[in-house]
C-alpha cells in the first residue's frame, strides 16, 4: 500500500516528498524505506552535479595537469 500511494513522487506533506522504494538488494534482507525529500531539492536535482568514481592514478594526473582518456570516457554521459 505505501507504494501506491507514494507512486511516482505524487505523495507530498508539507514542503517534502514521500519517495518509497523496496526489494533493493543493498538494503538489509531487500527492505523497503521511505524518504522524505524537500521537494525544492528533488525539483532541481541537475543542479546538485553528479558523482564520478576516479581511480588513484586518474587522480594524480588530474593533480598534475592532465585528464586522461578513461576519465573523459567516465564525463562524456553528463554532457
Amino acid at each position: 500500500m505505501v507504494s501506491r500511494v507514494c507512486a511516482d513522487g505524487k505523495f507530498k506533506i508539507e514542503e517534502f516528498t514521500i519517495i518509497e522504494k523496496s526489494n533493493l538488494p543493498s538494503t538489509y534482507h531487500s527492505g523497503q524505506f521511505v524518504a522524505f525529500v524537500p521537494t525544492k531539492v528533488l525539483n532541481s536535482v541537475k543542479e546538485l552535479g553528479k558523482w564520478v568514481y576516479l581511480t588513484a592514478p586518474e587522480m594524480i594526473a588530474l593533480m598534475q595537469g592532465t585528464i586522461q582518456n578513461s576519465v573523459k570516457c567516465k564525463l562524456i554521459k553528463y554532457i
